[in-house]
C-alpha cells in the first residue's frame, strides 16, 4: 500500500474531483457528512472548518493505493478497515469528518 497525502484550502474542488461520475467513484464510508448530494458533502466539511478559523489548510486528501495483485482481497469492508486504521495511526480520526471512496483506476 502506498499513501499520498495532499493538503489544500477548498473543499468544492477536491470533492468534485474525487466524486466525478466519470471516474466511477463509490462512497464506501463516512462519518459526520451528509452524503445524499455532493453539495451537502461539501457543506458538511465547510461547516466544520468554520469552527476553527486559525487553520489555513483545511482540506486533507489521502490516497491509499493498493497493488493490483491484491485486487481479490479488496472488498469495501477491507478497504474501509485499512483506511480507518491508517487514520488512527495518524491521529486524524479524533474530531474530523471523513469520507472514504473507492476508485478503480487501471
Amino acid at each position: 500500500m502506498i499513501a499520498k497525502i495532499m493538503k489544500g484550502s477548498g473543499f468544492k474542488g477536491v470533492i468534485n474531483y474525487i466524486l466525478d461520475p466519470k471516474k466511477g467513484t463509490e462512497l464506501i464510508d463516512s462519518s459526520g457528512v451528509r452524503t445524499d448530494d455532493i453539495s451537502h458533502i461539501i457543506q458538511s466539511f465547510i461547516d466544520q472548518t468554520n469552527l476553527n478559523s486559525r487553520v489555513s489548510k483545511v482540506v486533507g486528501h489521502i490516497s491509499l493505493s493498493f497493488s493490483t495483485q491484491d485486487s481479490l482481497k479488496l472488498s469495501n469492508e477491507f478497504m474501509t478497515q485499512v483506511a480507518r486504521e491508517y487514520r488512527q495511526s495518524r491521529q486524524d480520526h479524533l474530531r474530523q469528518k471523513r469520507q472514504i471512496q473507492k476508485r478503480e483506476d487501471l
